[in-house]
């Protein structure tokens, strides 16, 4: 399945903001159930989730950090906990200013957000000790072209941080197919494909299953199938985890 254009993509994702769209299809997400930017500070199980996960993984933080794809900001104040210096890129014009209003709750001396393409980030070169991608990566449509330059801005032995669907649980696959602008996990998400994906670019990957639900849905009874999904799949079905965390290293010529 081909991927989606970023023309596409961004377009996409400045109507929804701007326009702060609800929900049209199913397995969709509108704005206010996706891309708030205070989704998950206001969720204080899932903000802490993500506070411990990245805690295990991170034990330096006198770091510059690139959230590359940011989007309207919702991870923003958790990567801030463990940096130094942390810049939030996007595509998106209207993902972007909504991302402004969560410099309420961090550290606007050490946050910033610019505007900018992944494949050409306006960053020096080994400038970056850790590159975040929090379900992001599969919106990318040349993601080698995407990797060729994240790899010139990382510092060598960088952090490479994903966090992707796994498109091996079947209620991730058809979320995934129903809307166009997530098709791109259909093509590659898939530990086997990921991997061999990065692996020109990184070292020591390890990919990790984990189940969480990134969605908030509106009404009570899309709250209730969410939380039922949660649990679903953090115990019943723990075989097919919702998510792969990556991580892995850069590869820099000496």
């Amino acid at each position: 399945m081909a991927n989606i254009s970023k023309k596409f993509q961004r377009n996409h994702y400045d109507k929804l903001s701007e326009g702060r769209q609800k929900s049209r299809l199913p397995f969709s997400c509108g704005f206010d159930e996706r891309y708030d930017p205070f989704l998950l500070v206001n969720n204080k199980q899932a903000y802490q989730y993500f506070c411990d996960l990245l805690a295990e993984k991170i034990t330096e933080r006198k770091m510059t950090v690139l959230d590359c794809c940011s989007g309207s900001g919702i991870y923003l104040p958790v990567i801030a906990k463990f940096c130094e210096l942390l810049i939030g890129i996007d595509i998106s014009y209207g993902l972007l200013k909504e991302s402004k209003r969560i410099f309420e709750i961090v550290d606007s001396s050490k946050t910033f957000i610019m505007q900018s393409e992944a494949e050409s980030i306006s960053m020096k070169d080994d400038s970056c000790d850790m590159i975040v991608m929090i379900d992001s990566f599969h919106h990318i449509e040349s993601p080698r072209n995407v990797l060729k330059e994240l790899s010139r801005i990382a510092k060598k032995d960088a952090v490479f941080l994903l966090i992707e669907p796994n498109i091996n649980n079947p209620l991730v696959f058809i979320s995934h197919l129903i809307p166009r602008e997530e098709r791109g996990a259909i093509a590659r998400n898939t530990s086997k494909k990921l991997k061999q994906l990065l692996s020109p670019y990184l070292y020591d990957i390890q990919i990790t299953g984990i189940n969480y639900v990134a969605s908030n849905k509106a009404g009570w009874i899309g709250k209730l199938v969410t939380k039922i999904t949660a649990l679903l799949f953090a115990h019943v079905f723990s075989f097919w985890p919702i998510r792969l965390f990556i991580l892995g290293r850069f590869k820099k010529e000496a």
